[in-house]
């Protein structure tokens, strides 16, 4: 066994545990609705509420939806429009029936604030229709109310934090252990387990919700960041139940003919 060889199941391990999701909406959203979703969201906020209603779905046709499309206009900043970007796109196809459901989420940037768009959006033989949308004014962008920061986070936070730096520390140091304990058989079955964590739960770093899945696999027992620049952070923890069990074992593992286990 040389030593280039656990220092490369470390790297490929790492790049799997720390590396960033290079997904962007903007670039892989459908480019036809995303431009219909974009105009229809300028025809609000210029107050074309005719024309916008047109586009409505029949669901959505209501007596009082004129004064719906008014209320979302006026939820818009007055300020000049700095930059629109697509942070979130879904598809859903029938092909039963024929028919597709695109959601598609919008960041505005304004002079004097921001606005996240959500649309939904109903296309068939008959056209493309809205069938839901909701306007949410925010006082700062995404990318700065989901930073990661520790500045008022509660005790779970930290605790979350620590953790997400001991347990592939622990894990680490028991694949190497497990590396230089003398084995007859199986010893990198057991250097592979020792790697994985059994279950996970995962910390929102912005709302601070937790969210568990006890049947899972995670590499390093952990895994830590952002979808992509408009998500939340978030910590996901599993545990080192590989590294437990080895090291629990390790003395009736230990092959000892001439050598002793260091």
């Amino acid at each position: 066994m040389t030593g280039s060889r656990p220092v490369a199941v470390l790297v490929c391990a790492l790049i799997l545990v720390c590396g960033a999701c290079d997904w962007s909406a903007e670039k892989y959203a459908p480019r036809q609705e995303k431009e219909f979703a974009r105009a229809y969201l300028d025809s609000v906020r210029a107050g074309n509420i005719e024309a916008a209603r047109r586009h409505l779905h029949p669901t959505l046709d209501t007596p009082d939806c004129d004064a719906k499309l008014l209320a979302i206009a006026q939820s818009f900043p007055s300020g000049k429009l700095i930059e629109a970007r697509t942070i979130g796109f879904k598809i859903v196809e029938y092909e039963s029936e024929r028919i597709a459901e695109i959601s598609l989420a919008f960041q505005y940037e304004f002079e004097d604030g921001w606005v996240v768009a959500k649309m939904a959006l109903e296309k068939s033989e008959q056209g493309t229709f809205v069938k839901g949308l909701n306007i949410t004014p925010r006082s700062q962008s995404l990318q700065s109310l989901n930073a990661f920061t520790l500045e008022g986070k509660r005790r779970k936070h930290y605790t979350f934090f620590v953790l997400a730096i001991v347990i592939p520390i622990f894990i680490v140091l028991s694949f190497l252990t497990c590396l230089r304990t003398p084995m007859r058989h199986g010893k990198w079955l057991w250097a592979i387990f020792t790697l994985l964590g059994i279950g996970t739960v995962s910390l929102n770093w912005t709302t601070g919700q937790m969210t568990i899945e006890p049947v899972a696999v995670r590499l390093l027992g952990m895994r830590a960041g952002w979808v992509d620049q408009y998500a939340p952070f978030v910590i996901t923890l599993s545990v080192p139940l590989g590294a437990i069990v080895f090291l629990a074992k390790r003395k009736t593992l230990v092959y000892r003919g001439n050598r002793k286990p260091r």
